[in-house]
């Protein structure tokens, strides 16, 4: 968004008009479409609209660097916007529009007509989002960018934008979930595609430049003016229409709405397939090259811990069939004969493999969560939950593991500090006690130790305190 931020430090450090009004014809259609949609007015909606802009003008120089404009006036649209709708009206509203909405997911699935009643809880749920989830989904669907725009607006990947996007339109469907509306991610896509091709009103942009401009330049006072000076114009023109409107005027202005209306829904059903198509492959896309690499790296040794677990298995299942597939025999006593693994021996084998499997892949899922967040490791296995495997090999489940107790953050410039230990230590049968660790580097340690107290052991693997050096 190197434009934006150019043309928005023009405007700011040299006065250029020219420059805030391209912003203002660039970005009307999105704070205007987003009034609307809270305020269900037209009219309300270019109030709303001149108000963005208007405060957009007025804090041009104090805007960060970094700023994602279209994010920014997504955010001071719903502000402005909410402010004009009060109290329990328009909560009463939203209840009855997400009881119809339900109702109509319950008898028709049509998915346009299902996006279309999305509208009016869609910029809510958008509030529910966090600022980098909300900057990529305003800039992909209501700012209408690539999905390499949005990952350069981010300081990311093309990849890792699809990825938070992906991300970001299932927390929607979530929260229309709470709200007691189930729909899919799909639906949520296609109503976002549907809230960014709403169109502003023809002249718009041009009347909200010039009257944001002549309100920058003066005080909170002179603003004030500005915007009721705007109202009571707008007053002014519907009562003089009012007072020489015909029936063929009102009909005329019917059928205009009508024909805008047509268009919209025509541009919108021209967009649900390739919407749809586009979130499948969001739905598909889970890791980049790098990522691919490093988990085709950990295969081999996936692959060698599977081959052992299958062969202790088979191992055992001939102990127990021995017995029964031939009578006994007198063996001559050998000297010195070899140990013969017990099947408690085999069984504890076999538990060890399965947990280190398991293990490994929790300290890959970890490094793959890092790499997408800016290399700082998880501190639940719910953060990172889109990473790890549907199940582990044998009998081993997720509650049999735990997040290793630190003083500070944890980061993967940190390679010999334990991320993940067993929960519970195990006895072996020789009465010694056992318990398995992952390293930051992906490395799985196991400890021995007489007693069930490891803290010996684990003090040197443990992240330094925060603000140590």
């Amino acid at each position: 968004m190197s434009d934006d931020a150019e043309l928005l430090q023009r405007y700011a450090r040299q006065g250029a008009e020219t420059a805030f009004a391209e912003l203002v014809r660039r970005h009307v259609n999105l704070v205007w479409a987003a009034a609307r949609r809270i305020t269900g007015d037209a009219d309300l909606a270019r109030d709303v609209a001149q108000t963005v802009f208007t405060d957009l003008a007025g804090k041009a120089r104090r805007l960060p660097p970094n700023t994602i404009l279209p994010g920014w006036l997504h955010r001071a649209a719903c502000f402005a916007a909410a402010n004009l709708v009060r109290g329990n009206a328009r909560r009463t509203a939203r209840e009855r529009q997400a009881m119809e909405l339900q109702s109509l997911l319950a008898g028709d699935n049509a998915d346009a007509r299902a996006a279309e009643a999305l509208q009016p809880i869609l910029d809510e749920a958008l509030g529910e989002l966090d600022a980098a989830d909300r900057d990529a989904v305003v800039l992909r669907y209501l700012a209408g960018k690539s999905f390499a725009e949005v990952g350069a607006a981010l300081d990311a990947s093309e990849a890792a934008a699809q990825r938070r996007i992906s991300r970001a339109v299932e927390k929607l469907r979530e929260h229309f979930h709470r709200r007691g509306v189930a729909t899919s991610a799909g639906i949520v896509t296609v109503a976002l595609g549907v809230a960014g091709s709403q169109l502003a009103p023809t002249g718009l942009a041009a009347a909200v430049a010039t009257a944001s401009l002549a309100a920058a330049g003066t005080t909170t006072v002179g603003i004030i003016h500005t915007l009721t000076l705007m109202k009571t114009k707008l007053i002014l023109a519907t009562i003089a229409v009012a007072a020489v409107a015909t029936p063929i005027t009102i009909q005329q202005q019917k059928l205009g709405r009508l024909r805008e209306e047509n268009q919209t829904l025509r541009q919108t059903a021209a967009n649900v397939t390739a919407l749809q198509a586009e979130n499948e492959q969001l739905s598909r896309q889970k890791v980049d090259a790098d990522e691919l690499a490093r988990l085709r790296a950990e295969r081999p040794e996936l692959m060698r811990l599977r081959a052992e677990v299958t062969r202790l298995r088979q191992q055992t299942a001939q102990q127990q069939a021995m017995p029964a597939a031939r009578p006994p025999v007198v063996v001559a006593p050998v000297a010195n004969p070899p140990p013969v693994a017990t099947e408690d021996q085999l069984k504890q084998q076999a538990t060890k493999a399965a947990i280190v499997n398991a293990m490994k892949q929790l300290g890959l899922a970890a490094r793959i969560f890092a790499n997408d967040n800016n290399d700082t490791m998880p501190t639940s296995f719910d953060q990172m939950k889109a990473e790890l495997p549907l199940q582990f090999t044998g009998d081993v489940t997720l509650d049999q593991f735990e997040f290793m107790p630190q003083s500070g953050p944890v980061t993967d410039r940190q390679p010999n500090t334990i991320l993940f230990r067993e929960r519970v230590p195990r006895q072996t049968p020789d009465g010694q006690w056992v318990r398995c660790y992952t390293l930051v580097d992906g490395s799985v340690q196991q400890a021995t130790s007489p007693t069930p107290d490891f803290s010996a052991w684990e003090a040197p693997y443990l992240a330094a305190p925060t603000g140590a050096q």
